[in-house]
């Protein structure tokens, strides 16, 4: 069957690495439901024995489907078929995680990871100094620096952080490389297998919070542990509502330890009394709590005062998957995340190496890729065409400038000719004015003229600006003089009674003149 169609491309896996046995899932959605496409777990340089989960199992004797796609773990078949692991230590952790890569029904996959400790580590402080974003990082970077002297110092990268309801900072730490990026860069150099993409780095808790967030509706005020048993180690998670309420420090027992039940147990009345717990609502089962038995004695030992049950993959519903499968629990969070993407109830933590992230930065092309490579040539000839009539019309435009500019030189001693004549014309009115405002009213006008003129004469450089005449008959005259005493004898030359009115001086051209105004009233 072709994947691709069947699940339109939607097709995520999830990486789990718990120290060194690998949990592998790959999850299809098809509309709102999601289908458990394949799942495994191998130890790492073993030889792998996987088994998918899909059609490829029909037939097989493997597990019964129903009409919907779906199959029942439940049965021993089921059990013994699909969680199958086995070990070899002649094979390479490359050659495994390709040969676990190379059973995918689809090439085009993405993909989550989650790391547990020592891979990364928890830690709280109970301030966050008044700072928040890059500062308060860089402030908690510093902080982390006293407690690692003898380490190098962190990098921003490998740090995330989140303020808890009761004013705490939660920094989650990258604290070492994970061989499992190196082991995947390999097989995409090698070309061994097809790589998915990697879209983030996560904590195990995180994947399983954001699982249960996903299928779970809590109340806001109950109180709800996740308890997450691994192969040598085991975590408590604090739930209030939907929110983190605290993470346990890691639990030194695992299913490999034969008291792993009692030491869970008695971690929980001991967390529960240093969080000052009055009761708990919830109870949720994940990782290998099924094969250690811890559900039955959690029972017997709070008498059912806590709901207490495996986790469970209610909305919008995971075929495929029942109590069987809750090992692969953290693996099935980060593929469900990379389906689903972000939400209100989704962590979205990330601790991906920058290394990781630039190494599957590869320049691929799709089909409208491909179509825009073939069109380059044609569009860089049409565009050449484009320039080449661009500079013709350049060009042209060249030459009329040439033309307008030679045609304005050869006009220029016209426009000086015609600048002298505009002067002239100029003084020509003035002078008509200066007729127009004289006595225009007397019969003796030219009279008075002729005596303006030779007192004028008489008392050069001196030169009327301006007359009006009064209704009294009286004139008066405006004009400037280069020397002070001109202008009294310019005054007694004057025919009739007249008397000076104003002298200031002013400057004109850089030069200091006296402005005059007097009064004349011409004898009739």
């Amino acid at each position: 069957m072709d994947f691709d169609k069947k699940y339109a491309g939607k097709l995520a896996a999830g990486f789990y690495l718990d120290n060194n046995r690998l949990y592998f899932v790959c999850l299809g959605q098809k509309g709102k439901s999601v289908e458990l496409v394949h799942a495994e777990s191998v130890q790492l340089n073993s030889l792998l024995s996987a088994v998918a989960v899909g059609e490829d199992l029909i037939g097989a004797g493997g597990l019964d489907f129903d009409d919907d796609g779906n199959f029942d773990l439940t049965s021993d078949s089921g059990d013994d078929a699909f969680l199958n692991h086995s070990d070899n230590s002649d094979s390479e952790d490359s050659a495994i995680i390709a040969s676990l890569l190379n059973q995918l029904p689809a090439k085009n996959i993405k993909a989550g990871v989650s790391l547990p400790e020592p891979f990364i580590y928890y830690t709280y402080f109970y301030s966050d100094w008044g700072l928040s974003g890059k500062k308060l990082k860089d402030k908690v970077i510093e902080e982390l620096a006293k407690q690692r002297s003898e380490e190098e110092p962190l990098s921003p990268d490998s740090l995330f952080l989140m303020k808890l309801a009761d004013g705490r900072v939660l920094a989650i730490v990258r604290d070492q490389d994970v061989n499992l990026f190196g082991s995947l860069q390999e097989i995409r150099r090698q070309r061994l297998a097809k790589v998915p993409q990697l879209q983030f780095v996560e904590t195990a808790e995180m994947s399983l919070i954001n699982l249960v967030n996903q299928h779970y509706d809590i109340d806001e005020k109950e109180i709800t542990v996740i308890i997450n048993v691994g192969n040598e180690s085991s975590r408590l998670i604090f739930l209030q509502g939907h929110e983190i309420y605290n993470i346990s420090y890691i639990i030194g027992a695992g299913i490999d330890s034969d008291n792993v039940c009692l030491t869970i147990y008695s971690r929980i009345l001991l967390e529960q009394d240093n969080l000052n717990l009055h009761q708990i609502d919830h109870i949720i089962l994940t990782g290998e709590a099924r094969k250690a038995g811890l559900k039955n004695l959690l029972i017997n030992k709070f008498q059912d005062k806590i709901n207490i049950d495996l986790l469970e993959l209610r909305e919008p519903g995971i075929h495929g998957i029942d109590e069987y499968l809750s090992e692969f629990a953290v693996a099935i969070g980060a593929a469900t995340r990379v389906l689903e993407g972000s939400s209100d109830r989704t962590y979205d933590v990330d601790l991906m190496p920058p290394g990781v992230r630039e190494e599957q930065k590869v320049f691929k092309l799709g089909v409208v890729g491909w179509f825009l490579l073939i069109m380059i040539p044609v569009l860089a000839f049409f565009a050449t065409m484009k320039m080449i009539q661009q500079e013709e019309r350049l060009e042209e435009a060249r030459k009329e400038f040439r033309i307008a500019k030679t045609l304005h030189e050869e006009l220029q001693p016209f426009a000086k000719q015609h600048e002298q004549i505009t002067n002239k014309l100029a003084s020509y009115e003035q002078a008509v004015v200066l007729v127009d405002s004289l006595m225009s009213g007397t019969k003796d006008g030219s009279t008075f003229i002729r005596q303006l003129s030779s007192a004028v004469g008489k008392s050069a450089p001196l030169w009327l600006t301006e007359f009006a005449r009064r209704s009294n008959g009286s004139v008066i005259i405006k004009g400037y003089s280069l020397y002070r005493n001109r202008i009294p004898r310019f005054a007694k030359l004057l025919p009739g009674e007249v008397s000076l009115n104003r002298v200031e001086v002013i400057e004109i051209r850089e030069r200091e003149v006296y402005q005059f105004q007097l009064t004349t009233k011409p004898v009739k």
